[in-house]
């Protein structure tokens, strides 16, 4: 439901599986996603208002991943009448890899060559790249770190 929505997904040689995008209502909505994303399972849920969801280039997500730019439903201040809980748009950098089992919610940033940690919820806009960012609520655990697609293993200790 809604107008005027767009999806643009750039080209690149790494396989995207199970991305499953939901847009129930609004207008306007734009999701992007760069050059050479690659994910093992990822769910976008845009429920609401005009939202816009960014994905740099090079992006690395593994499976279970969640990312929603409302809640669907309104949590209203008693005092004001007026909902506390507006749609907001979630942007994340390029060269950032995000594991197994993350949720990326509503006004969340993520700066370029981060990683998140497993499992962990972002509910917010870091400025901080080359770190790790983990937890529930998530927070900054690590800094000055990038990552590559090469395993461990094939480091030298």
């Amino acid at each position: 439901n809604g107008n005027d929505k767009k999806i643009l997904i750039k080209s690149g040689k790494k396989i995207i599986n199970q991305l499953k995008i939901i847009s129930i209502r609004g207008n306007n909505q734009r999701i992007t996603i760069g050059e050479d994303f690659s994910c093992g399972g990822m769910e976008i849920q845009m429920n609401d208002g005009d939202e816009q969801l960014t994905i740099g280039d090079n992006c690395l997500f593994s499976w279970g991943i969640k990312a929603r730019t409302s809640d669907g439903h309104s949590i209203i201040d008693l005092e004001s009448k007026q909902p506390i809980n507006w749609p907001d748009d979630i942007e994340i950098g390029d060269h950032v890899w995000v594991s197994e089992d993350v949720k990326i919610l509503k006004g969340a940033k993520i700066p370029k060559d981060c990683v998140i940690g497993a499992s962990s919820v972002v509910t917010k806009k870091f400025s901080d790249s080359n770190c790790v960012i983990a937890g529930s609520p998530a927070k900054i655990v690590r800094t000055n770190v990038t990552w590559d697609h090469k395993m461990p293993s094939k480091y030298v200790k």
